[in-house]
């Protein structure tokens, strides 16, 4: 058989046995309502109470110059020494591994020392913090692609050699680079199965994110579907590039968490003598009780638009969603109606008859 014969033979068998693994029958298990509740099923441990827990998945997400790195180095090194985050209760160190996709190493290291030299006298153990970054890879090796088929494999048997509790993913525009554009939902699929893999083997990730152009997560809402928490990352109205990070921290969306208020609080770091210490307030910048306020004064649709600083009614249907999940729903204007004094929806004649009574 000559070697074009072999290849197409090669090339044939795997798409035979491609085309066999997909017809293999799924075989599915149902249980009943009384089986559910009789299940002894493990409860997931609070890994940072109560933002994260085993298996969850969660984004963190804001605009460029945020501080989105150092708030995630700063968490998971919180993770892994076993520390308090924010406030947030860390009792027991877990492993993590921090999948950096495009900061250089020295930098990342000088922002790692920082933020342990602050934790001082309590220190990771270094073998609680794996780094993978694309400056300690040897010479022309090939970097993973999130959005490919081989990339996916890579980060798998990295995953598994380092077998942590918590991935931490800087970030998803950097790690997905193949593929379609970033708001296409059907190349979210694959690494959303692949993210599904890795919360059924019981582990923790955390995706940074950018924000879009109306202040959103950047891309395709449809990330958001399988995610247990997400969080943003948002500068304040009074803030100076003089003050360095400092932002509103808002959950958008969090399953650990109860309905009712989730108080916003104001994230700062300051670098001083080689440390970077993080310090937190809370904040009044709720979006939802801004707009209950604006309803009482008969705002309109488009003047609480204004208000929030929101580019389009998407983004506002998108916070009536969320406000009603927490228990604290309101019910907007109709775009159409006219405010009083706006015009009358009387025929002329009936207003003309009622001027000259």
């Amino acid at each position: 058989m000559t070697a074009p014969n072999i290849l197409d033979q090669m090339a044939a068998d795997a798409l035979a046995q491609a085309d066999q693994k997909r017809h293999v029958p799924i075989r599915l298990t149902v249980c009943n309502f009384g089986e559910l509740l009789t299940a002894k099923l493990p409860e997931p441990r609070a890994i940072i109470h109560p933002i994260l827990y085993e298996g969850d998945l969660a984004m963190i997400y804001g605009w460029r110059g945020a501080g989105k790195t150092w708030f995630s180095l700063g968490l998971a090194y919180s993770i892994a020494a076993g520390i308090p985050f924010l406030g947030w209760e860390c009792r027991t160190p877990a492993k993590a591994i921090y999948l950096d996709g495009e900061m250089r190493a020295s930098r990342l290291r000088i922002r790692l020392a920082m933020i342990a030299s602050a934790a001082l006298p309590v220190q990771a153990k270094p073998e609680m913090l794996d780094i993978l970054t694309r400056d300690m890879q040897p010479e022309g090796g090939d970097w993973p692609d999130l959005g490919s088929h081989t990339g996916r494999e890579a980060l798998r048997e990295v995953i598994k050699k380092s077998d942590p509790a918590v991935i931490v993913l800087d970030n998803i525009s950097a790690w997905q680079r193949s593929g379609k554009p970033e708001n296409d939902a059907e190349s979210w699929n694959e690494v959303a199965t692949f993210l599904m893999e890795l919360r059924s083997q019981g582990r923790a990730v955390v995706l940074i994110h950018h924000a879009g152009k109306g202040g959103q997560q950047r891309g395709t809402s449809k990330r958001e579907d399988i995610l247990d928490t997400v969080v943003a990352l948002k500068k304040p109205d009074d803030y100076d590039p003089a003050d360095g990070m400092r932002v509103c921290l808002e959950f958008e969306k969090s399953r650990n968490l109860d309905g009712g208020d989730i108080p916003s609080i104001e994230v700062k770091l300051t670098t001083t003598g080689k440390k970077a210490v993080f310090s937190i307030t809370e904040t009044q910048n709720d979006p939802i009780a801004k707009v209950h306020a604006l309803l009482a004064m008969g705002a309109s649709r488009s003047e609480i638009l204004k208000e929030l600083g929101m580019t389009t009614r998407f983004h506002l249907d998108r916070l009536q969603k969320r406000a009603s999940a927490m228990g604290r729903g309101f019910t907007l204007p109709d775009a159409r109606r006219k405010k009083p004094g706006a015009g009358s929806t009387k025929p002329r004649h009936e207003t003309e008859a009622e001027s000259a009574l």
